[in-house]
Formats: C-alpha cells, sequence, structure tokens
C-alpha cells in the first residue's frame, strides 16, 4: 500500500500564480518541507547524474581520499566523518555514509572552483554538472520570488527580488551539490537504521531529487513521518524536487518560516533488498557576506523576534559564519 504524501505539491507551471503564492507560504509557515513540480528537470537528465554519482563512489578509496572536505565544505567526506544528530541522545559516532560536495559554484555558468577527480572534468559530466547546478539555481530563485511577495517584502527594499539580489551568480557563496551514498545494511550492524541523524538544514532553501526505491527521508511533525516516492504529473520529467526551508531563512523571517527537524532512516526496501542508497541534494546559501537580519515586511515585524538566536556577541551573524558555526561543529572541528 502507498505511503500517505504529508506534503503540500506545488506546480511551478500553475496558471494561477497567487494559487502558487498562497500555496508556497502555507506550506513554508506549517512544515517547512513540500513537493515542487513544473521544474526543468528531465528523468534522462537526473538518471544521468544518478549515475555520476555512482561512479563516484565506486571510485577507490584512495583516489577519493585524494579530495577530502576542507574548510570551505568543498570535497569528499568519509564514513562516518559527519555527524548531523549533535543531542547529547546521539550515538557519538558520526554518520554511516560518503558524500561528495561540489561548492563555490558560479551559477552564471554552473561551475564549481575546486579541485576534483578526473571523472568529473570529463566533458560530459562536466556539462552535466553545471546544467543541473545553473537549473537549481534557478528553480530556487523562483521559489524564493513568491515567497518574497507573499511575505509582502517592502519595494523599496527590493520586494520580490530581494532575496535574488542575495543570491548574485557570481558573488562568493555556501551553496553546494552534494552525492551521498547510504551503504547497504550488511556494511554495518543491523541495529544501525539511522543514516543522516536529526537535524535541520543550516542554509536558505534545500532540494532534493528523489529516485524510486530510495525513499527514507522522515520529517518531524507531531512525530515522525515518512516521505514518500512520487512521480510528476508531466510524462518524460523528473519527479517533484522535495524542497524543505533552513536556519538561514528561518532567521532571516524571525522563525515565521520553519526550518524543520528531520532525519534519514534506511528504507524497508533496502534493508530487504540489501542494496546501497543514493541521494542528490541541493544546499542553496546567499553570499557570505549576507546579514542574517529580519526581512524587511510589517509581517516579519508583527512576529517580534520569535527567530532563533543568530548573532554574536550582540551583532548579527552573516551567512559565511552561521555557515562555518555549523560546519564546525558538524566535523567535530574545534
Amino acid at each position: 500500500m502507498p505511503e500517505e504524501n504529508p506534503l503540500k505539491v506545488i506546480d511551478l507551471k500553475n496558471p494561477d500564480k497567487q494559487q502558487i503564492v498562497d500555496d508556497l507560504l502555507e506550506a513554508a509557515q506549517t512544515q517547512g518541507f513540500l513537493f515542487i513540480d513544473g521544474h526543468d528537470f528531465s528523468q534522462k537528465e537526473i538518471d544521468e547524474l544518478l549515475g555520476l554519482s555512482k561512479k563516484f563512489f565506486q571510485l577507490p578509496t584512495l583516489e577519493k581520499a585524494k579530495y577530502p572536505i576542507d574548510e570551505t565544505n568543498k570535497g569528499y567526506s568519509c564514513l562516518r566523518s559527519e555527524k548531523l544528530d549533535l543531542s547529547e541522545e546521539a550515538k557519538t559516532s558520526g554518520d554511516p555514509k560518503e558524500a561528495w560536495n561540489f561548492g563555490d559554484i558560479t551559477f552564471e555558468d554552473g561551475k564549481p572552483h575546486q579541485d576534483m577527480p578526473l571523472l568529473f572534468k570529463d566533458p560530459v559530466n562536466e556539462k552535466l554538472v553545471e546544467t543541473v547546478n545553473k537549473k537549481l539555481y534557478h528553480v530556487i530563485l523562483e521559489s524564493l520570488r513568491y515567497l518574497s511577495i507573499g511575505l509582502k517584502i517592502e519595494k523599496a527594499a527590493g520586494g520580490e527580488h530581494w532575496f535574488a539580489n542575495k543570491n548574485r551568480p557570481n558573488e562568493p557563496n555556501g551553496s553546494i551539490l552534494r552525492f551521498l551514498k547510504y551503504p547497504s545494511q550488511d556494511s554495518f550492524d543491523s541495529s544501525t537504521l539511522i543514516r543522516a541523524g536529526a537535524h535541520t538544514d543550516y542554509g536558505t532553501v534545500t532540494a532534493l531529487f528523489q529516485f524510486e526505491g530510495q525513499e527514507g527521508l522522515e520529517i518531524y511533525a507531531n512525530g515522525w513521518k515518512k516521505v514518500p516516492y512520487i512521480s510528476s504529473k508531466y510524462p518524460g520529467s523528473a519527479p517533484p524536487l522535495i524542497v524543505n526551508f533552513g536556519d538561514q531563512l528561518s532567521y532571516w523571517t524571525a522563525g515565521i518560516l520553519k526550518s524543520t527537524i528531520h532525519r534519514v532512516q534506511f528504507p524497508e526496501s533496502s534493508i530487504r533488498d540489501k542494496k546501497d542508497r543514493y541521494s542528490i541534494v541541493f544546499f542553496s546559501h546567499p553570499e557570505h557576506d549576507t546579514l542574517l537580519e529580519p526581512i524587511p515586511s510589517d509581517i516579519i515585524r508583527a512576529a517580534k523576534g520569535r527567530g532563533a538566536n543568530n548573532t554574536a556577541d550582540g551583532d548579527l551573524l552573516t551567512a559565511r559564519q552561521h555557515l562555518d558555526n555549523k560546519l564546525n561543529a558538524t566535523y567535530f572541528r574545534k
């Protein structure tokens, strides 16, 4: 029996633009998660991206280890090197997953700027990654534009372009395209079901590509709820993106928009079939020097400080400072 879908599905091709605004704002305020259909990704394109991800993780460990994740969040992180659940109740060891992060991206051309294995320098693979980065950038900005309309951001401050003005394509930013591999249940103690511990995301917006049979994402909304695989309404299109909102957007909106706790638990199908789980996710961050100050909107002012603490010694944090703080905790840095 199919899993019940707890998330609203928003179609960016809906001719009723006010409906998009209303639905997006409601989802952002209530659950912090939603599906976005009507994007520009084909199933073929995303299948090719998944194939590239699998090829990378099949590289010898010593080859992957030549590109360790750095202080700017680019490169390879090995098994157990990252820990997302920092609560006292969580186990002390890191999460049982591997990851590759493309970062330092210029979105005019979609190019990541970092040292990479030859696999990613192949012209066909290189073009694929660049195209995906550009499309993700635009679908995120389109979604943020609808949110800015719903939040009634003051025209004098940029209005519906407020977010775009803080996400210029070629300015230094913390955005990351991430390949993930969660090794099969055979590789670990059978009691280890959690693959990515409970956490909120650090940036503005996160977009996750779905693959059939690769479920496992769960969100916390009055208990843990599974997010199922669903298909696009458009033939030949990739499935709807799973989109959620991160800490930075919650700060900007004084907590009106939710940064929801979520985790990855190995799906029953992967346990039964003893197969690895793969995921591809995009974390959108604004320009590094962006201050995490309240959005200029009467709706936000009325919230009266409901947001999380985003100050350092009384000063507002920049997007870069906030990200650095989170990464230092995640990767056990002092």
